[in-house]
């Protein structure tokens, strides 16, 4: 299985790094939802033994959220100073925060309409993108576990993954851990393609804006050129990035 199953893209978060970006979105449930963050996640591999190249599931392997509450309870131990063992970045995400051109989506061909938050039944033919962004709106943020506090684990663990949790039978230190994520309820995602849009493209985003009325709101801004606007009810995991363990050390 390759990425593209997955993810849409993996790309610069500006001040956070590379992320990855679900093709199928997380809901939270309410405030205190942390969704991935400090999870346990598989690391899967799209090539064969030791020569293809690695991406994380976006599923927790154990317990939701199973190194962050282990940060939790050794706050003290680990002279922790935020309680909760992450910080949240507020505030506004700068416009575009996510730009990639040719050759950097995960797909090929052609595949689901990325970062939807219902099925619209419209796919997308990658190979024809030669650019697209990603601007989100004020209520977008990072939760992220600060490295350093990994680091502190880690050390205090004497690099042991196993000593997380004696009671999980996965071995931690060959997965992945999800250190950051990006959750926002209004965004906006434009396509540059290379190639025109038909008046048979345009009567199908004509249908979809009136059936998601609310929620989706898609603009052809030119021949070549298209964006979706979405605006959620509720929070959803837009994206995520991870670590490994032995990274840590």
């Amino acid at each position: 299985m390759s990425s593209s199953n997955l993810y849409w893209t993996r790309n610069l978060v500006n001040g956070f790094g590379k992320m990855w970006f679900p093709l199928v979105l997380r809901e939270l449930k309410d405030q205190h939802d942390n969704a991935l963050l400090g999870s346990v996640v598989e690391e899967l591999s799209s090539g064969f033994l030791f020569f293809g190249s690695s991406y994380p599931a976006p599923h927790s392997m154990s317990d939701p959220n199973l190194v962050l509450n282990v940060l939790a309870g050794m706050a003290g131990d680990l002279d922790l100073h935020e309680p909760r063992a992450f910080i949240e970045h507020k505030g506004r995400i700068p416009d575009q925060v996510v730009q990639f051109g040719e050759g950097v989506a995960a797909s090929a061909g052609t595949g689901l309409f990325p970062a939807i938050p219902a099925d619209i039944g419209l796919t997308i033919d990658y190979s024809s993108l030669t650019s697209a962004t990603i601007g989100f709106g004020d209520d977008a943020r990072v939760r992220q576990i600060p490295m350093d506090y990994l680091a502190r684990l880690h050390r205090k663990l004497g690099g042991d993954a196993s000593k997380i949790d004696p009671d999980v039978s996965i071995a931690i230190e060959d997965q992945y851990i999800v250190k950051s994520i990006l959750i926002a309820k209004e965004y906006t995602i434009e396509f540059q393609s290379r190639s025109g849009l038909d008046s048979a493209f345009d009567a199908k985003l004509n249908k979809l804006n009136k059936q998601h009325e609310g929620l989706l709101k898609f603009n052809r801004r030119s021949n070549k050129q298209y964006a979706v606007e979405v605006k959620n009810r509720n929070p959803y995991m837009i994206g995520f990035s991870v670590v490994d363990w032995d990274d840590l050390g």
